[in-house]
């Protein structure tokens, strides 16, 4: 308590809110904070994913680090980590704001990076062996750029012939939040 109090830490405890309400506060501010957009948005996305868990309904001093371990969340590491850094975001604001003495430690899962891409060379030996629907998966994802579930997604209805350009509804850019409904647009090669 002692070392508390010298760090300029109330002795006089100040009920703690839940994570529920206080993670909008937080990330209210950075609205109009200098942060770039993009991490504006990742913040927002990261607690899009934390609210629907347990840990929002818990009060601030009650998250401890056993309780983050026992976390379940779905996605890739990556999308995980995105939720568990916004987490660490938000408790070390609550410590700024005297909501707590110190953050639990945060550990983030492993990710694993690409090791390789498909080249020129990969590409047409690929293609010498893969039956359909690989053969045009293959080559969709080179020459226009998209990701698997995106070709899978594909609908004759958005090719655009005449422009050569196919229209994604449920591309990227609307995920990212650029734009209006239109999501992307890729040309076709």
């Amino acid at each position: 308590m002692q070392e508390a109090q010298e760090s300029g830490y109330s002795p006089i405890p100040r009920k703690p809110p839940f994570l529920r309400d206080f993670a909008p506060v937080v990330l209210k501010r950075f609205d109009n904070s200098p942060l770039d957009p993009d991490t504006k948005r990742y913040y927002r996305n990261g607690w899009s994913r934390l609210e629907t868990t347990h840990l929002a309904g818990m009060r601030l001093d009650w998250i401890t680090s056993e309780a983050v371990d026992a976390l379940q969340l779905d996605g890739s590491p990556s999308w995980q980590n995105q939720a568990l850094r916004t987490l660490s975001v938000i408790l070390t604001k609550a410590v700024e704001l005297r909501y707590l003495y110190r953050r639990p430690k945060i550990k983030l899962k492993k990710e694993t990076r690409r090791e390789s891409i498909i080249d020129d060379t990969a590409e047409a030996l690929l293609l010498q062996v893969a039956a359909q629907p690989l053969r045009d998966v293959v080559i969709l994802v080179r020459d226009m750029g998209l990701r698997t579930d995106e070709v899978f997604r594909m609908r004759w209805e958005h090719v655009h012939w005449d422009k050569r350009l196919y229209f994604d509804p449920y591309g990227r850019l609307q995920s990212r939040g650029v734009g209006s409904p239109s999501a992307s647009v890729q040309p076709i090669c």
